[in-house]
């Protein structure tokens, strides 16, 4: 066919363009299970170390610059709980040549007479893998980080310990020393900073922070060379960092929630550092925002910040996304998932969400709760978290997600349309999401799963659902 004359030409145009009209409109939806991961988009993957006790929840997923998942949590065994990690190939298969006895499964360390979870990852600048949790020896609770080669191997630091403790063992009375690990988070320098609470005494529980250098031990650049510091949030009681994120100018943003005195419920918790551990005091109220946008007697709680990228040329002081819940009515038990956008001032970003007051409410269901979230490039916002959709005492809990514009409305025309989210029932029993990642054309969303009731029997669990499918987002 000649194709030289305008007629023509425009003919053949619009045919490869009804051609890709057609074409776009068959591919299926972002959101939806993606079935070229695992088996029909799920994978179930069982430690059962202790069989009168199989407990096995996971709790962080992170993705290598290979596409491998890893799934990272808590198993139960004999004797006490152990850093549970297992890891998925691009496909969502178990990588059985990860970890000892070609089985995928790795359960560490292996010494007795402790317990230790592993609540949060990151992949170190070097590909090695980092978990941290929460050591109890003895009835005495410290924050950890263990290191793992990339075979799943125990790996030791620089120093020469493959986990390192940092203990704050505040001295206040009546006070148990119990020192909880919320989150970990990787510099670009490859240090680590880790959250989490510590325990002053009987009516005191502090936020508390430290940094590792690169060696593994304590970072003599941070907070005056004691490289930990721990603080009382102003006119609270108790407070708890469960997320951190680094900004580009090197401050540390971490989030979490902290209960005002008087008070026994929790509210919403940001603060920020400066590069060198001590706190900036230009963020918010002397460098902390405590925020209760509704009623102070609701339960708010974040469980995880992120920052928005702002210009890449012009290092300042970043925006802050911050995903959790809050409680649907006072003392109600049940909660509707929340999104947060707070100006580097540490005040609620005016226009986002709903009426422009800086929150996004989402009431889908009878009980939501958001766990985790990541950005996308374009500005969209992926959270993951637990629903149980009516009061039906029988109604199972299942995996939650969605995704939510840069203005905070939901993506109801992109994501799983119309209603812009999508319920995972995985096996027909309880389905808990608790972490998301992203692997260029796919979402992973990873939790645990009831597989058994006598006795309870619970296995890590993680989905792959489409993402960015052929003029999915307009953009492609």
């Amino acid at each position: 066919m000649n194709l030289h004359t305008p007629r023509l030409r425009s003919l053949a145009a619009a045919t490869m363009l009804a051609f890709a009209a057609g074409h776009a409109m068959a591919e299926p939806a972002d959101g939806v299970l993606d079935p070229n991961f695992g088996t029909d988009g799920v994978t179930m993957v069982a430690f059962d170390t202790a069989p009168a006790n199989p407990i096995d929840v996971a709790l962080d997923a992170v993705v290598d610059s290979f596409g491998r998942t890893y799934l990272v949590g808590v198993a139960t065994t004999s004797d006490g709980q152990r850093i549970a990690i297992t890891r998925l190939r691009a496909d969502g298969t178990l990588d059985t040549h990860y970890g000892p006895d070609d089985v995928g499964l790795v359960v560490a360390p292996e010494q007795l007479g402790f317990s230790l979870t592993g609540v949060s990852a990151a992949i170190a600048p070097d590909g090695r893998l980092l978990v941290g949790g929460t050591l109890t020896t003895n009835g005495n609770q410290d924050f950890a980080l263990c290191r793992f080669d990339i075979d799943g191997s125990l790996d030791a630091f620089p120093n020469g310990l493959q986990c390192v403790k940092v203990a704050f063992d505040l001295n206040g009375q009546g006070g148990t020393k119990a020192d909880v690990l919320g989150a970990i988070a990787v510099q670009p320098d490859g240090k680590v900073v880790l959250a989490g609470s510590a325990n002053y005494s009987a009516a005191i529980t502090r936020w508390a922070m430290a940094r590792l250098d690169t060696n593994g031990d304590l970072d003599a650049a941070f907070n005056d060379g004691t490289g930990r510091d721990s603080y009382t949030t102003p006119n609270s009681d108790s407070s708890m960092l469960r997320s951190i994120a680094i900004a580009r100018n090197g401050k540390i943003v971490a989030a979490g929630d902290t209960v005002l005195s008087g008070f026994s419920d929790t509210d919403f918790l940001v603060v920020r550092m400066d590069p060198d551990g001590k706190i900036d005091e230009t963020f918010a109220d002397e460098g902390f925002a405590v925020l209760y946008p509704f009623q102070t007697t609701r339960d708010h709680g974040f469980r995880k910040v992120l920052l928005e990228p702002g210009h890449p040329q012009i290092v300042l002081d970043q925006q802050v996304i911050a995903v959790g819940s809050i409680e649907s009515a006072p003392g109600s038990g049940l909660y509707e998932g929340i999104v947060a956008r707070i100006e580097p001032d540490g005040t609620p970003s005016a226009g986002f969400g709903t009426g422009g007051s800086g929150y996004r409410v989402d009431n889908t269901g009878h009980d939501l709760t958001f766990n985790d979230a990541v950005l996308e490039a374009n500005g969209n916002l992926l959270v993951a978290g637990t629903i149980r959709g009516n009061s039906n005492p029988a109604t199972t809990l299942d995996y939650y997600v969605t995704r939510f514009l840069p203005d905070g409305s939901t993506d109801q025309n992109g994501f799983n349309p119309p209603t812009g989210y999508s319920l995972v029932n995985l096996d027909g029993a309880n389905d808990l999401a608790n972490a998301i990642a992203l692997r260029n054309d796919r979402i992973i969303v990873a939790g645990t799963s009831l597989v058994g009731t006598v006795p309870p029997n619970t296995d890590f669990s993680a989905v792959g659902l489409l993402r960015d499918r052929i003029f999915a987002n307009g953009l492609d």
